[in-house]
């Protein structure tokens, strides 16, 4: 009742404002009162139209510089914020509010530089400011990473321990540092003081997340959006905790709200397609919401691009992604850089969008010429260096995962534009030319309704190497214990309560096998599975559980399984790889939605597609049939190492040959002012490539 008296009142001063402009429309205090009425009742734009006309009707009212740079500051018109704070200040140099709103809009457009400089400028006139402190230490985290980012809120909270934003940010930082119970008790000090504050309980329920009590942090997100029902983090934060605990549907829909919150976060877009991706079996509906991203990030119309148009030239290829360290990313493209790095037909760039570096990173800046960083860019940075340097083919090696920029390929700074390796779909963007993959991971005539983009087919889309401490084969265990273990290494959160009904349905069809789960990281995480068999009639002594472990290790947990199950709609593709080197075949079911043919990929490069079967009464049926034919899969098991030397797949020359002969097709149409069209690379191609190559 308050509240909507409150309201009432204030219509009532902003109508009588609005009759003073119209009486008086040359009186600057009337547009002056006006606007700031405006922005009390959060009507920005028309607030600052009002300012604006007041200042321009009488500059000297310098106090209204502050109120117009707030609002164009919340408005998301940093820019704009930027140059009436800096008017202010002319006039009101001792004004703390100026100097701290003027440091964080610098921020805001990453110009740290002159935010720390705004920041310290202030410091010199308001020593005693907290919030100027809090600014430079932000400014500081930005240009010298989290290490000295958490210092820097260390001093500020030596000065003002209760200062929450600065405790939030120092758990945000020591949660990057990896030190999560750290960052969880600096987050419950924050909590201690505002304890009904939405984005300190978000914060609280990310940290709790990081620490795997999935249950908890679930609470607290929706302790915060209870409070704040369109609070952006908690909402995507709660989608991904219902994600994590197998319910695919609740995350889907939570992440589908979000984006229609923040309309052009385009990370929180791929966030959701990416779930949904692992929960939907419509093929309509995933090309669909897929579609829409390029809908809204596809730019209407862009500059023509001036590459050289020489069919014959070296082409300059660029790489984006932020998975170049140790992930699985760089475990497929690394062999194939150390190929096409002795190429003299490519000169390779990486632009890089990651935080995070180490020995796999250093090993991959030995292989690449130019070498860029562009997670400090905004799109419209990032296109223009990409242009500047002259890029013919752009790769996105990254999709819809985690810190993509695809709404960067959506301004198309390159000419010719490829989506490879790093998710199981279409980008949905029309400015993305062409998705690289083989004839196994995409069949002709299957998918390519499921794609905005044209598929490149090489003989081999990415090679597998196996890691150099992986153990030796051992024997099929089940001759050894007379029964069964089927086994998946997946991670859990494709794991949905549907995927263990089928797993269920195959323990019953062979009564007395187990069901081995690796990767178990916390005890939410078991209970959530032992739970699910439960409630199918599996007793737990027939669920083995072993927990997340180093490569070594993970590798060496195969020698207690037969046979590997794999979970759906997203099927995976490297964990399928690690059971095959260790002698375990992978026994799945093939869905109408693209992700699902992931799982063929290895299988069929290795002569194993009668492993796929076509729909679930075949899957159970093949999984009796080898359950009672032990000497087959012992000699398989046996054998499959050999069948690896065989296959194409451990041979990165032959990806990175046909990529490089894919890129140069690309090319020679976008030379001769063809559009994108489907193209295939043959085995022979390359034979004949390299004859020509001798012959010259």
């Amino acid at each position: 009742m308050k509240a909507r008296a409150k309201n009432a009142v204030q219509l009532t001063k902003l109508e009588k404002c609005r009759r003073a402009v119209r009486a008086t429309p040359l009186d600057a205090h009337a547009h002056a009162l006006l606007g700031l009425e405006l922005q009390e009742l959060g009507q920005l734009d028309e607030a600052v139209a009002s300012q604006r006309k007041a200042l321009q009707l009488n500059p000297r009212l310098t106090s209204l510089h502050e109120t117009l740079a707030t609002a164009l500051h919340a408005l998301e018109k940093p820019a704009q914020a930027i140059d009436a704070y800096r008017r202010g200040l002319l006039a009101q140099e001792r004004n703390a509010a100026l100097h701290r709103g003027l440091s964080a809009a610098l921020y805001d457009t990453r110009q740290f530089e002159d935010a720390a400089a705004s920041a310290e400028r202030g410091l010199a006139l308001f020593p005693d400011d907290p919030a100027l402190h809090f600014c430079l230490a932000k400014a500081q985290h930005a240009l010298s990473g989290d290490a000295a980012g958490a210092d820097a809120y260390r001093r500020v909270l030596a000065l003002y321990p209760d200062h929450v934003d600065t405790l939030l940010q120092l758990g945000r930082c020591l949660r990057r540092l990896k030190q999560d119970e750290a960052s969880e008790a600096i987050y419950r000090q924050a909590l201690a003081l505002k304890p009904g504050d939405p984005d300190v309980i978000s914060a609280m329920g990310v940290a709790l997340l990081k620490l795997k009590q999935l249950q908890a942090a679930r609470d607290m997100f929706e302790q915060a959006l209870r409070i704040a029902p369109d609070h952006l983090d908690a909402l995507g934060s709660l989608a991904f905790t219902c994600f994590e605990l197998g319910q695919g549907k609740e995350a889907v829909r939570l992440a589908r709200r979000a984006t229609e919150l923040a309309p052009r976060k385009s990370g929180m877009y791929s966030t959701m397609l990416f779930m949904l991706s692992h929960t939907t079996t419509d093929p309509v509906e995933l090309t669909r919401a897929h579609l829409g991203f390029g809908e809204r990030w596809d730019a209407p119309s862009w500059e023509a691009h001036a590459n050289d148009r020489d069919p014959a030239r070296c082409l300059r290829i660029g790489f984006v992604s932020a998975d170049l360290y140790n992930h699985a990313v760089t475990s497929f493209i690394e062999p194939v850089f150390e190929v096409l790095k002795h190429s003299t037909q490519l000169s390779l760039h990486v632009y890089s969008n990651g935080t995070i570096e180490d020995e796999a990173t250093e090993r991959l800046r030995g292989h690449i010429a130019h070498w860029h960083s562009i997670a400090g860019l905004d799109d419209e940075a990032a296109s223009s260096k990409i242009r500047a340097d002259g890029i013919d083919i752009l790769i996105d090696l990254s999709s819809h995962s985690l810190h993509n920029r695809l709404a960067l390929f959506g301004r198309k700074p390159a000419p010719v534009q490829v989506s490879w390796i790093g998710y199981a779909g279409t980008t949905g963007l029309k400015t993305m030319d062409y998705y690289m993959a083989d004839a196994f991971r995409l069949p002709e005539g299957r998918y390519e309704s499921q794609f905005s983009e044209k598929i490149a087919r090489i003989p081999l889309v990415a090679p597998f190497m196996p890691d150099p401490v992986a153990p030796p084969v051992n024997e099929l265990p089940a001759l050894r214990n007379g029964y069964l273990t089927f086994g998946s290494f997946h991670r859990l959160n494709k794991v949905s309560r549907e995927v263990v009904t089928q797993w269920a349905k195959l323990l019953r069809a062979v009564p007395d096998s187990k069901m081995l789960l690796g990767g178990i990281a916390n005890d939410d995480g078991a209970a959530r599975m032992l739970g699910w068999f439960e409630e199918e009639g599996i007793d737990r002594s027939r669920v083995i559980l072993r927990p997340r472990a180093k490569m070594r290790d993970y590798l060496a947990q195969h020698h207690e399984v037969d046979l590997c199950l794999t979970p759906f709609p997203y099927t995976g593709s490297t964990t399928i790889a690690h059971a095959l080197w260790m002698g375990v075949p992978t026994l799945c079911t093939m869905g109408p939605t693209n992700p699902s043919q992931s799982v063929a990929f290895y299988l069929a490069h290795l002569g194993l597609s009668s492993f796929v079967a076509p729909d679930e009464d075949t899957y159970i049926k093949l999984g009796v049939f080898l359950s009672g034919n032990l000497s087959a899969l012992a000699a398989m098991r046996a054998s499959m190492r050999e069948r690896f030397t065989n296959s194409l797949v451990g041979y990165p020359g032959i990806t990175a040959a046909g990529a490089e002969h894919a890129f140069r097709l690309m090319w020679q149409r976008w030379c001769a002012g063809l559009p994108p069209e489907h193209l295939k690379v043959r085995l022979s191609d390359l034979s004949n490539a390299s004859n020509e190559e001798t012959t010259a």
